[in-house]
């Protein structure tokens, strides 16, 4: 069989749910292992090292959670795709504070799925981490790299973490987020690895903030405007090579934002949705 795309260590505690997962796997290139809880699925990277691993929750013995905990003290591990019907936002930040790569919500879909593994595995392994400075569900606050990866990833759990509002909105401020935090990676940052962007994602009842600091030269914002000709002649070479017009996240913003801040030095953002 073509195992060229990787191994897959799958944890899954239902015997039925398990083998199944595996055939799909196998049959669409993967070399793949399984563990029928979280002791075993130890046991067996101490004897066979794993790309990727397909993560339970919820199991007896050794839960999904603390097999992460087991797997930061190791100094190689595989990148974790968590597997649950347990999408609440606890869940998913407990999933990422412990170096989850990424999750998906059960019943699995073999083409999102395969998507992820393949994801995964392209992923750089030596990559800076996140750092999670907070993990509340009313006050998620991170430290990225700068990656286009790590966009695709938080991407998806900011998407989940706001599964209760309407499609719509949620579409909408996806799509804000996602590229007002590639306008923070991007310009003079490069989407270098070693540089990081801050991120927060504060939730209240009648109200959904991202506040993304930039890791180069800025947003752009222009006090809402691309600045007079004048002001476009004066600016830094480093500026003008970057482009006087806004980002494309900012211009994005903008048109869906109820309020958008910038501050003075223009290398941080906060856009504001209300929802009611």
């Amino acid at each position: 069989m073509n195992s060229n795309h990787g191994s897959v260590l799958i944890v899954e505690n239902d015997a039925a749910a398990r083998s199944g997962l595996a055939q799909l796997v196998a049959g669409a290139g993967f070399r793949v292992s399984t563990a029928a809880d979280g002791r075993e699925a130890i046991d067996t990277l101490d004897r066979d090292a794993h790309d990727m691993m397909l993560l339970d929750i919820w199991m007896p013995h050794m839960d999904g959670l603390q097999v992460l905990g087991e797997l930061k003290r190791k100094p190689v591990r595989p990148k974790v795709i968590v597997m649950t019907g347990d999408d609440t936002p606890e869940t998913l930040l407990l999933s990422l504070r412990q170096d989850a790569y990424q999750f998906i919500s059960k019943p699995i879909e073999l083409e999102p799925l395969l998507r992820l593994l393949h994801g995964a595995k392209a992923a750089p392994a030596t990559a800076p981490g996140i750092v999670v400075l907070s993990a509340r569900a009313g006050w998620v606050e991170l430290l990225l790299p700068c990656t286009s990866d790590v966009v695709n990833r938080i991407e998806s759990y900011v998407a989940n973490l706001e599964s209760d509002l309407p499609s719509d909105v949620r579409a909408s401020v996806g799509t804000v987020f996602r590229e007002l935090l590639l306008d923070a990676m991007g310009g003079d940052g490069h989407f270098d690895p070693h540089r990081r962007v801050r991120i927060a994602c504060l939730r209240a009842k009648r109200m959904l903030m991202f506040r993304i600091a930039d890791a180069g030269y800025g947003f752009r914002a222009a006090d809402g405007d691309a600045g007079s000709a004048g002001d476009r002649m004066e600016r830094t070479p480093a500026a003008a090579a970057v482009s006087p017009m806004l980002r494309p996240g900012m211009l994005i913003a903008q048109q869906l934002a109820d309020e958008l801040l910038v501050n003075e030095a223009r290398d941080e953002v906060v856009f504001v949705k209300y929802l009611d």
